[in-house]
């Protein structure tokens, strides 16, 4: 086992920031962190890391307990949304810094650094300044940097969040690609759910210090098993004190008894808004239970007011705990 964190609590003056956090990530796994803000996801990397102290609780890595052990000492890799690159330094001289630091001959450390500006799609990139770098180029130099000492665990905290939609979902491949190229263990911490599913072989929903819910990216699509996991990795329709499940494309949430959707096989609704989003005509519906709104996919735009009745993928309804809301 690479990483082990075991009843780990970091609390900041009277706020508990994690509470018995447990977590295993075994040797080369990504493993993706969801969840909103304050829910503890920075904390965390920040305590494996070694930047804050926990009040108790344990961080072993490689089978070594680290917990004690001073941050430039742990064999651990940061990377942050910010980049943090050097700006009096150019590209090479930034990715060598770490390999400087740890008394690397000159030689040595500028082979490895140029070897890495390959691997991140930089080569010939070596002697420009962080100033004159894209969003997107600066954040390969600084992934190439995190890389360079061969950390056990890397820890990357929203790395992509500044960048572009487009540019986020080039990168995030890419990042996979390089990750496992060197077989780095990896977690990832990010509130865009879509990002976790995309980059986790394993993920878990964090709320208030505690994960609630982990697993595979699909287990946990298709599972979710409360409306809060629900609703954080972004099933649409969700509705609280719901109990059923229905997507506007198959999956979607309805306070409906769910013996009666699967003898009925229909629901309907009154049209209360249409719009174009996500490539697709989709219609808002009011249900009669006067307070729930359900999304629907429709071929064209639906005129509000106007009552739709429509059929319920039996196979896709899922089923939520109303008490963990």
């Amino acid at each position: 086992m690479n990483l082990a964190i075991d009843a780990l609590s970091v609390s900041y003056g009277s706020t508990e920031a994690l509470s018995d956090f447990t977590l295993d990530v075994s040797d080369g796994e990504r493993f993706a962190i969801m969840g909103p803000s304050g829910s503890g996801k920075s904390t965390l990397l920040r305590a494996v890391a070694g930047l804050i102290p926990s009040d108790s609780g344990t961080i072993v890595i490689n089978g070594i307990d680290m917990t004690n052990t001073p941050a430039h000492r742990r064999p651990v890799g940061l990377m942050f949304q910010d980049y943090a690159l050097f700006p009096h330094m150019d590209v090479v001289h930034n990715v060598a810094y770490g390999l400087r630091m740890e008394g690397v001959p000159a030689q040595d450390r500028m082979a490895r650094s140029r070897d890495l500006l390959d691997l991140v799609g930089l080569p010939g990139f070596e002697n420009r300044v962080p100033t004159t770098l894209s969003g997107g180029e600066q954040q390969r130099v600084a992934l190439a940097r995190t890389l360079a000492p061969e950390p056990s665990v890397i820890l990357l905290d929203e790395p992509l969040a500044s960048l572009d939609f487009s540019l986020r979902q080039s990168l995030l491949a890419e990042m996979r690609a390089i990750l496992d190229a060197v077989g780095a263990t990896s977690i990832y911490v990010t509130h865009d759910s879509s990002e976790a599913f995309a980059f986790g072989d394993r993920m878990a929903v964090m709320r208030e210090g505690e994960i609630v819910r982990m697993g595979a990216p699909d287990e946990i699509w298709y599972e979710p098993r409360s409306e809060f996991v629900a609703s954080a990795i972004g099933q649409s329709n969700l509705v609280p004190m719901s109990t059923i499940g229905i997507a506007r494309d198959g999956v979607a949430f309805v306070p409906l008894d769910a013996t009666t959707v699967r003898a009925a096989g229909q629901l309907s609704g009154v049209v209360v808004d249409s719009r174009f989003e996500d490539g697709a005509r989709i219609a808002t519906l009011a249900m009669p239970d006067g307070a729930s709104r359900l999304d629907v996919q429709v071929s064209q735009e639906a005129i509000a007011g106007v009552t739709i009745t429509f059929d319920v993928d039996q196979s896709r309804i899922i089923v939520v705990s109303a008490s963990e809301v």
